[in-house]
């Protein structure tokens, strides 16, 4: 692997689901990232620290359940994809893994109650080598400058608002799509495009409103028929010249069995090659509110993200962080069976009733 290399080295199961991550100066929410997958049994987690000066290196050392790596030679900007793609292939091959950011806690219909493993062997089953995962934006009822958010403390507790509409499927660019083949659609919408962008399909109307309403809501399959393409063609066009540029993918393949020379588009937003999705989604609940603008000050400065960094940029030059996200369309988290009721997150009648069986007299994951 010569674009990382290990700095602690544990012992990897033989079997169960692996998290693969990237950190870069976690130190403020690694324990509770830690501590809400080992909740749905994830047996190891392959994370690579990039640079961290705040101690998160030093920390996920002492972790006996993690293997650590660092670049080696590389940077986040250019190498980030074969960053993952070095670590899974020499570590996950043939494994089901979560490719979650630090910020992002995976859940999935009956996660309370069924381990992440007995998800894993039901999309073997299913036949499914990978899950659509909707990026959740998470945020507390404060505006976004105020602190409220201590280490070690539950994001969720902290968090607990998203927004319950406002999202669209829509295809990629050809060119996108042609390169990385799965998932046909992405998830756009959310608090930080209705904030900063100040943009909202709903104010579309007459025949581009009613294109994007048929054609890019959230009910859409993802393995669409030819008339279901050419409407996604439809609704690229209405799209056009109105959605925000760059434009903010908030899905991810978050789930999937990895096999050897796969790669990510960037970050797991796509994959190289075409994969069978499962009819179940989970999700991501993000956490990016955790810090905004500090974040958004630090990363446009660190130019190390797309574009150099221009969303962040965007931001940054938009400024309004004295705003709460909290709006009239915003839905307290309870459950994962909020997003269910959302279109946010999909279950399969087999994973439900299995479910509902496990469910019955245990006492709820942690």
């Amino acid at each position: 692997m010569s674009s990382v290399r290990l700095v602690a080295e544990r012992q990897i199961p033989a079997s169960g689901v692996l998290c693969m991550a990237l950190a870069h100066n976690e130190m403020n929410r690694v324990e509770d990232f830690l501590r809400h997958y080992r909740s749905l049994s994830v047996v190891h987690f392959l994370i690579l620290d990039d640079n961290s000066t705040d101690g998160t290196a030093e920390y996920l050392r002492t972790q006996s359940d993690v293997t650590l790596f660092a670049p080696q030679g590389t940077t986040y900007r250019e190498h980030k994809v074969v960053w993952r793609s070095d670590i899974l292939d020499a570590h996950a091959s043939g494994r089901w893994v979560v490719v979650p950011d630090l910020d992002e806690l995976f859940v999935y219909p009956h996660c309370d109650f069924r381990r992440i493993d007995a998800l894993a062997a039901h999309l073997d089953c299913e036949g499914a080598e990978a899950m659509f995962t909707p990026m959740v934006e998470m945020y507390a009822d404060a505006p976004l400058n105020r602190v409220v958010y201590q280490p070690g403390q539950s994001m969720l507790a902290a968090f607990p608002f998203f927004d319950a509409g406002g999202y669209r499927l829509v295809r990629p660019r050809y060119k996108q799509l042609k390169m990385f083949p799965t998932p046909a659609l992405d998830m756009y919408g959310g608090p930080r495009e209705r904030m900063f962008y100040d943009f909202s399909s709903k104010r579309i109307r007459g025949p581009r409103g009613w294109a994007i309403r048929r054609f890019a809501n959230l009910g859409r399959s993802l393995v669409p028929s030819p008339l279901e393409r050419a409407g996604n063609t439809l609704a690229r066009f209405a799209l056009s010249g109105k959605a925000p540029r760059p434009p903010l993918v908030m899905s991810k393949i978050g789930l999937l069995k990895w096999r050897k020379g796969l790669r990510f588009s960037g970050g797991p937003h796509a994959v190289s090659e075409p994969m069978t999705l499962s009819a179940i989604w989970g999700a991501l609940l993000h956490f990016k509110f955790m810090d905004l603008p500090g974040e958004v000050a630090y990363r446009a400065m660190r130019r190390q993200h797309a574009g150099g960094s221009k969303h962040y940029k965007k931001l940054e030059a938009r400024g309004g962080f004295d705003r709460s996200a909290v709006y009239e369309g915003s839905r307290r988290y309870a459950s994962w069976r909020d997003l269910l009721a959302c279109n946010l997150l999909r279950s399969a009648d087999s994973w439900d009733a299995a479910g509902e069986t496990a469910g019955r007299g245990k006492a709820k994951v942690a």
